[in-house]
């Protein structure tokens, strides 16, 4: 795959703009069990560790990343969500998880673009490969796409994270669930889950525990638009 684009997510804000790199890095932690009677260093694997390195141009403003990245150092639970390719020529990679541990620094020499490079962790999750089950504008009552996902078993989980980018109307209210379907056209919905209702620019990082129903392995994004000419520009990624 060739990278022409790549979307970067953080809470409500789009920083795609901004970047020139990003890299995902997903491995389980190793704790030293070495004990007597070894004769080597024996690594145990631990919990799985989320890290994200990004490197950018810094452009000034609220809202762009340098002051986006520096407001976040050492918040917790930022949804944080990289969609690399694009959707025109196939499917898209896409990681998303609860962010901390911002770190961030910028810097440049004398006659050369003042540059920006961070590192972010993620925070109480294993890394989650996403579907994008909403990346267009909202403005009314529906649904989004379905996709075929498989029915969620007991003791398993599901995230979903919302990134609402921006927001126009008077008064506008977005209620936003995730559905479970039979079939892609489907006979059978059941909620399964329920974002905070948002009123403007925000995102949240949700939990799905299984079981969801049987036989209904299709999900869905659903709306509710309440307010006068309401627009949510948002996406809405899933994974399990």
């Amino acid at each position: 795959m060739i990278i022409r684009n790549a979307r970067v997510l953080v809470g409500q804000y789009d920083l795609s703009g901004d970047h020139n790199s990003i890299s995902v890095e997903l491995n389980p932690a190793e704790r030293d069990g070495t004990t007597f009677g070894h004769t080597a260093e024996n690594l145990v694997p631990a919990m799985p560790a989320i890290n994200v390195t990004g490197a950018g141009f810094v452009t000034l403003g609220p809202g762009e990343a340098h002051d986006v990245l520096r407001r976040n150092l050492g918040v917790a639970d930022v949804p944080f969500t990289v969609i690399s390719g694009d959707p025109d020529d196939g499917p898209q990679a896409i990681e998303f998880f609860k962010a901390t541990e911002f770190t961030y620094k910028h810097g440049a020499e004398v006659n050369n673009l003042l540059a920006f490079s961070y590192t972010v962790r993620g925070r109480g999750q294993a890394p989650v490969a996403g579907r994008t089950l909403q990346l267009a504008p909202v403005v009314a009552d529906g649904g989004g796409a379905m996709h075929d996902l498989g029915v969620l078993p007991a003791g398993q989980t599901a995230y979903a994270a919302i990134h609402v980018l921006a927001v126009t109307g008077t008064a506008p209210t977005l209620d936003v669930s995730i559905q479970t379907a039979d079939a892609e056209d489907p006979l059978v919905l059941t909620p399964v889950a329920a974002f905070p209702q948002m009123t403007g620019p925000g995102s949240a990082f949700i939990s799905i525990h299984g079981p969801t129903p049987a036989g209904q392995p299709w999900w869905r994004a659903m709306f509710d638009v309440g307010g006068t000419a309401p627009n949510f520009d948002l996406v809405v990624i899933l994974g399990k």
